[in-house]
């Protein structure tokens, strides 16, 4: 920033586009006489993904402890990902934004920080990604539900998209999806990123470095094949929609305290640019795209919709959001599918569903202190590294805020992005990540701020000042990254020998009978509700599950015994990864583990199926004589009827029609038709606030007669 000594105050120079050069005080930056920079800059990407890739294929992941992947990693292979940050930062430097060059940096840094795991591993990792493959299986193999079976088969949305995909297109095997997913989604999330950031009134060098960041900051590992990665990529495809099609022009104003109109922001500069023109069929085709996309995540998320919600809600408070009725559509939407559609989800569950509500001090002590006081010190250090990552980021985002104030810029959209997910942290815990979830959900908006703090003009102007210190805080961003992103993956990975354990107790099971698969927990672990292996990827109705504490004694497998005796046709199946989850996450010794997998190879009373030193399957030599329960369990999908259901169905229905009529008519605008149907709806406001009460009625006692 300069200070301009004629105003004595702080005043920008007039904005120029971004691709005219401004004169700068730099010496020339061609290194010879033939060879510009951009040749150089070029040279040092190249060798530092040769620097990277390179030495991969020494890497052994046995040797990692539980810092995770980055133990096992040569210093090499963080050598090159320091130069590819430094390779990008200098591209920064140059005088005009050579977009090919700085597209495969963002891409090349994408693909080495997020696919390094995959690269590495012969199997996808994250267990979690193999029981969604399973769900996938279950409705590609029956076409139906089992509500009863898991909660997420309530939101079977993304489900029933893949399986509906994957036998129209004939694939089998989804293992590769699994394995590259993570990949995928991140180079599939820059695309709705780039129209965030198209919108905004920041230069090149601060947009090219958002969307760097962006790759680089997101170690949450939300990316996997799940619902949640599936609707984040909506949740920026909706907010990139908005700011680009459905902003209004002109300045805004801003709603004071008993005040019926706006007080106009003086010498003050947008954040954004002019909303891109379109047509009105165009403008309403958009917004159709806009409810079904809502649709489509709300039948696929618990969390998502909210996100969403918020957001929009807080665009269109703002006034920066023309599509004012759009956060109540959704808002009705969001009600109809938890009240009608997931009723198997929250019968009998409600203390569960509203536990958290309003309870933000316990949601994040569960999300952030939980975590770290239960962990061992290596996955203690990663979860306080994880902390820090966080903080820093947060506190970059506030402090380009500020930059950009000093300017007079008015950054409301990009606050209420950066703010507007911390509302959701009043609902619930979210089984204890909420506060992960927060993180994930602010990074655009971070992102964009973070690149603010170090270029805040919205022309492109050029300073020593700001490039070494970015390329500073994004060499340590980077290397956080490696230490942070893969810190849980001794307990993350899934080895060859896991899916062939499982595969044996498949193979093993009688068929149409209800079997039983036992694993290790520790003494106080109340969230391992289930094994750290690939259970459920196929046939996942016939199986129940039964943790066994791990026992005082060492050695003693009593316990086992007595587990496996109560149920019929039982297998215990003991993994490395399981293993390693007990020792670095709960502090289990590893001679405690070891001595029970000893006393069940030499203890009489068990019979090994499956047996390597990675992973285990064990059965009673004398199982019990009672037959297996068969299995049929099956629960169907029910709306669960009450007096007042067919009323609030119909209101629902109504509800839908009239906000999607009322918005369609404020986009047509002032048409001869748009004034005939807007004479219909001139009475629809006080219709349609008396169709919200009745809605809110219904949902009341639904919630009564059925809770």
């Amino acid at each position: 920033m300069e200070r301009y000594p004629s105003s004595g105050r702080f005043d920008p120079p007039e904005p120029r586009h971004d691709h005219r050069p401004i004169a700068s005080p730099w010496p020339d930056l061609t290194l010879s006489g033939r060879v510009p920079p951009v040749g150089w800059t070029a040279a040092l990407t190249a060798a530092g993904l040769l620097l990277y890739w390179l030495p991969l294929t020494r890497v052994r992941l046995a040797a990692m402890n539980g810092y995770g992947l980055i133990s096992a990693l040569p210093l090499t292979t963080i050598a090159g990902a320091v130069l590819l940050a430094a390779a990008f930062v200098l591209t920064l430097a140059l005088d005009n934004p050579y977009r090919w060059l700085l597209t495969v940096q963002v891409v090349a840094t994408v693909i080495s920080l997020h696919g390094i795991a995959p690269a590495l591993e012969p199997y996808a990792r994250d267990p979690t990604a193999w029981q969604h493959a399973g769900f996938v299986e279950y409705m590609a193999r029956t076409g139906t539900t089992d509500v009863g079976l898991d909660a997420r088969f309530s939101w079977p949305g993304f489900f029933a998209l893949a399986a509906f995909v994957m036998k129209a297109t004939g694939v089998h095997d989804i293992e590769p999806i699994l394995h590259w997913a993570p990949v995928a989604d991140q180079l599939l999330y820059l695309l709705p990123l780039v129209l965030i950031l198209r919108a905004l009134r920041i230069n090149w060098r601060a947009r090219w470095l958002a969307a760097w960041l962006f790759a680089v900051v997101d170690w949450v590992g939300q990316d996997y094949f799940s619902p949640q990665a599936f609707a984040y990529l909506f949740y920026l495809a909706v907010i990139g929609i908005l700011l680009t099609w459905f902003r209004p022009t002109g300045r805004p104003g801003i709603w004071l305290a008993r005040r019926r109109r706006p007080i106009e922001m003086r010498g003050e500069s947008l954040g954004e640019r002019e909303p891109e023109k379109a047509s009105t069929p165009a403008r309403i085709a958009l917004l159709g795209l806009l409810i079904v996309m809502f649709l489509v995540v709300t039948a696929s998320h618990q969390l998502t919709p909210y996100m969403i919600l918020f957001a929009v809600g807080g665009l269109v408070l703002v006034r920066r959001c023309t599509a004012v009725t759009l956060p109540v559509l959704f808002g009705v939407i969001v009600v109809c599918w938890v009240s009608f559609m997931t009723v198997a989800y929250w019968r009998g569950h409600q203390s569960d569903l509203f536990s958290g509500l309003g309870n933000v001090l316990a949601n994040l002590n569960s999300g952030v202190a939980g975590r770290i006081s239960n962990s061992g010190p290596e996955l203690a250090a990663i979860q306080r590294g994880r902390v820090f990552i966080a903080i820093t980021v947060t506190s970059l985002a506030m402090f380009g805020a500020f930059r950009r104030r000093l300017w007079r810029i008015d950054d409301r959209v990009l606050l209420v992005l950066l703010f507007a997910p911390f509302l959701s942290m009043g609902l619930q815990n979210y089984g204890g990540e909420i506060t992960l979830r927060v993180y994930f959900f602010i990074l655009p908006a971070a992102c964009a701020l973070m690149a603010c703090a170090f270029f805040p003009t919205p022309f492109a102007y050029r300073s020593w000042r700001a490039l070494t210190a970015a390329g500073i805080t994004g060499v340590l961003l980077v290397g956080g990254f490696l230490f942070v992103r893969f810190g849980n993956e001794t307990s993350q990975r899934v080895q060859p020998q896991d899916v062939k354990a499982l595969d044996t107790t498949i193979r093993l099971a009688p068929p149409g009978r209800l079997v039983d698969i036992g694993w290790l927990t520790d003494q106080y672990d109340d969230l391992g509700y289930f094994p750290q292996m690939p259970w459920g990827f196929r046939s996942m109705e016939r199986f129940d599950y039964s943790a066994v504490r791990t026992p005082r004694r060492q050695g003693d497998v009593s316990g086992i015994v007595d587990m496996m005796r109560r149920r019929p046709d039982t297998f215990f199946v003991m993994t490395k990864v399981q293993d390693a989850y007990l020792h670095y996450n709960f502090g289990v010794p590893t001679t405690d583990l070891t001595a029970i997998r000893h006393g069940l190879d030499t203890d009489a009373r068990f019979r090994s199926v499956y047996n390597t030193p990675e992973a285990a399957v064990y059965v009673l030599r004398d199982p019990p004589p009672d037959p297996p329960p068969p299995v049929d369990r099956r629960t169907h999908f029910t709306l669960g009827e009450t007096t007042l259901t067919p009323v609030g169905l119909a209101a629902a229905a109504l509800l839908l029609i009239l906000l999607i009529g009322y918005e369609v008519r404020r986009i047509m605008g002032p048409r001869p038709i748009a004034w005939r149907l807007g004479a219909l709806l001139r009475p629809f406001p006080l219709a349609i606030g008396a169709l919200l009460a009745v809605l809110a009625v219904v949902v009341l006692e639904r919630f009564a007669a059925l809770g």
